[in-house]
C-alpha cells in the first residue's frame, strides 16, 4: 500500500505475515513432502496448491529458508507436470475434474502458475514451450484475440495474460526474437481495443464494471511487468474507485472475493505510484479494502 497510508493501518496489519504465514502452515499436507499444500483441510494436494504455496512463501521471503534438498524435490516435482513435446504443464486429474473450464484453460493457467512458482524458487522448466510459438504470427495472433468471446471480458483477460506470460517466457528467458515481437504485437491489439472510457476492454454493460475490471487487471499484468505505457490511466482510477462496495471490498453482493478484491487492489496500488490522479482517494480506498480483508480472515 502507498506509504501515506502507513500510519493509519490498523493494530491487527501489524501481524498479518505471521497470520498468513500460521495459516499456510496448517494447509500443508501433515508428514507429507514440503510441497504438498491443500487448498483447505477438506481438500486434496494438488499441483496448482503447490504453485500457490511457492508464490505466497516467495512473497513473504520465507522460500529462502528451505534447504537445497526440499528446494529441489519441490523444483522436480513441479517439472514433472511438463510434457516435453509441447511443452504445456497439465494434471489430467484436475482437467478430468472441472466442470467449469476446458482442459485448454486449465492447462495454460497450470502452465502459467508452474513457470511462475519454479521461477520463485529459482529454476526454470525443462523444455521449450513450443505450444506457444503458434502466436509469433501476427495475423495468427491477431486471429486468436478476435476469436476470444468479449462479453465475457474476465476470461478473456484470463486467456490474454496466460498468451502473454508465455510470449514474455520465451522472449526473456529463452531469447527467442520471434517471440518478443509477437509480445509488440500482443500490446499493439490491446491498445487498439481498450475502451477509452473505462480503460478496461470488452464488449457489453458488463465490460464497464467487475467483469471489465476482473478481465483488465491481467492485461495490465503484463504491462506493469515490462514497464509499458497504460493508456487512460485516469479513466482506470475513476472505474476501479467506482465499483468499491459499502464494506470496503469490490465484489458484490458484500463480503468481498478473493480474485476481485486483489484485482481491485493491484490497480489502485500500481496506479497510486504511476500516476499523480486521486491519490487522496486512492489511499482511502485502500485503507478501506485493508480493513474488510481483515475483518474476512479466518
Amino acid at each position: 500500500t502507498p506509504s501515506t497510508a502507513s500510519d493509519s493501518n490498523p493494530p491487527e496489519a501489524d501481524n498479518l505475515t505471521q497470520r498468513v504465514l500460521n495459516w499456510a502452515d496448517t494447509m500443508r499436507e501433515p508428514g507429507a513432502p514440503v510441497w504438498r499444500y491443500r487448498m483447505d483441510a477438506g481438500s486434496d494436494a494438488t499441483v496448482f496448491n503447490s504453485c500457490f504455496a511457492a508464490h505466497l512463501l516467495h512473497l513473504f521471503g520465507r522460500l529462502d529458508d528451505l534447504s537445497d534438498r526440499d528446494r529441489a524435490d519441490w523444483v522436480h516435482y513441479l517439472q514433472e507436470f511438463q510434457s516435453p513435446d509441447s511443452g504445456l504443464f497439465s494434471d489430467p486429474q484436475i482437467s478430468n475434474n472441472s466442470q467449469q473450464r476446458p482442459q485448454e484453460h486449465m492447462d495454460w493457467q497450470l502452465t502459467t502458475f508452474c513457470l511462475t512458482a519454479l521461477d520463485a524458487l529459482g529454476a526454470e522448466p525443462l523444455h521449450d514451450l513450443s505450444f506457444a510459438m503458434q502466436w509469433t504470427h501476427k495475423e495468427t495472433l491477431f486471429s486468436w484475440f478476435e476469436s476470444l468471446d468479449w462479453y465475457n471480458p474476465w476470461h478473456c483477460g484470463n486467456k490474454v495474460m496466460f498468451v502473454g506470460v508465455f510470449l514474455y517466457f520465451l522472449s526473456e528467458r529463452r531469447n527467442n526474437h520471434e517471440a518478443r515481437t509477437a509480445l509488440n504485437w500482443w500490446f499493439e491489439w490491446l491498445d487498439q481495443h481498450q475502451n477509452s472510457r473505462s480503460g478496461y476492454w470488452g464488449k457489453g454493460k458488463h465490460a464497464a464494471y467487475f467483469a471489465g475490471m476482473g478481465g483488465a487487471y491481467h492485461e495490465y499484468v503484463i504491462y506493469n511487468a515490462l514497464s509499458q505505457p497504460i493508456q487512460y490511466r485516469e479513466q482506470i482510477v475513476d472505474s476501479t474507485l467506482r465499483l468499491q462496495q459499502m464494506d470496503g471490498l469490490f465484489a458484490p453482493p458484500r463480503s468481498g472475493g478473493s480474485c476481485d478484491d486483489l484485482d481491485a487492489v493491484d490497480i489502485l496500488v500500481n496506479s497510486y505510484h504511476n500516476l499523480d490522479y486521486r491519490r487522496s482517494d486512492i489511499t482511502h480506498a485502500l485503507e478501506r479494502a485493508l480493513q474488510g480483508i481483515l475483518n474476512n480472515q479466518n
